[in-house]
């Protein structure tokens, strides 16, 4: 097991490569479930919070991939036995989301993708994200930029142009509903919505994903995300696709938290620019704590 101090540095770009090949291992099982319209699933945290057995064997088919590559790395999976978030603080830890967008996958909806990120004390370093029904792949390095391969790339990988919106007026927005509805949670819901359109905001988006609504604010797409209620598995690659790409990624009443914390807290706010990112910040504290 890996700790502070004692974990061997690796190569980023080898790492990036041993990702893209386990998303490649991944996008097989997927596409092989795809079409089928009626998949076993079973429930989480709420009825409305689904886990399909494609998650499940999704996730062992990348772990085992980067564990044969990796030994001594840690792995924090969403349908994983390890949900410790602490260890992304001590050497190398792989950061999996099998299937982001699983109520997608069970309806035949194409937003569907496999996140893998890797961080190393703490930081994220490097982030992969690859949707095989639309055949779209993200991916960043630390220092080194965040790029694309999408069909509108001719499946060449370019680097990522983020928007430069700076206000809510004229930008369009994202965030996914939450799994918890009771009438609290659904009661904020309402209040960020209508605070954004009642400033001016061209709309707000949905994927059903909350790494690919990241993915979508790096290449220019989306000019903001923000949800309450992820897990680290939802954020971590994209966060560093957003960064990489010129972006802010922030907790979203809060612009100075520290990234090891925010990576442990389970909301999240990702904009094209600091100024959209201070503004929204601004609307989304005055409503989560009532001033």
């Amino acid at each position: 097991m890996a700790s502070e101090g004692t974990y061997k540095v690796i190569d980023l770009d080898q790492a990036l490569q041993v990702a893209l090949k386990a998303c490649e291992l991944a996008a097989i099982e997927i596409k092989q479930h795809f079409a089928s319209q009626q998949k076993a699933f079973l429930t989480k945290s709420t009825v409305i919070d689904m886990v399909t057995q494609t998650d499940k064997r999704v996730e062992e088919i990348v772990s085992q991939h980067l564990l044969t590559n990796y030994p001594d790395h840690q792995i924090i999976g969403e349908e994983y036995n390890n949900h410790d978030t602490t260890l992304i603080l001590n050497g190398y830890s792989w950061i999996i989301d099998p299937i982001d967008g699983t109520t997608n996958f069970v309806h035949r909806n194409p937003g569907v993708c496999t996140s893998i990120a890797l961080a190393c004390c703490g930081q994220v370093v490097m982030g992969v994200v690859h949707n095989p029904i639309m055949n779209e792949t993200f991916y960043a390095i630390k220092g080194k930029g965040s790029f694309q391969k999408t069909p509108f790339t001719n499946q060449v990988f370019e680097k990522n142009v983020i928007s430069q919106c700076e206000s809510i007026e004229g930008s369009l927005l994202s965030s996914n509903f939450p799994y918890g509805r009771t009438e609290e949670i659904l009661g904020m819901v309402e209040k960020k919505y209508g605070a954004f359109l009642r400033r001016g905001c061209h709309g707000i988006r949905g994927s059903g994903s909350a790494v690919i609504n990241l993915c979508y604010v790096a290449n220019g797409s989306l000019d903001a995300y923000f949800e309450n209620g992820i897990q680290i598995w939802d954020m971590a690659a994209g966060k560093i696709i957003v960064e990489e790409a010129g972006g802010t990624v922030c907790d979203p009443i809060d612009l100075d938290v520290k990234e090891e914390v925010l990576l442990q807290k389970h909301r999240c706010l990702a904009t094209c620019t600091k100024s959209l990112a201070a503004e929204m910040v601004e609307v989304l504290r005055k409503i989560e704590t009532g001033e």
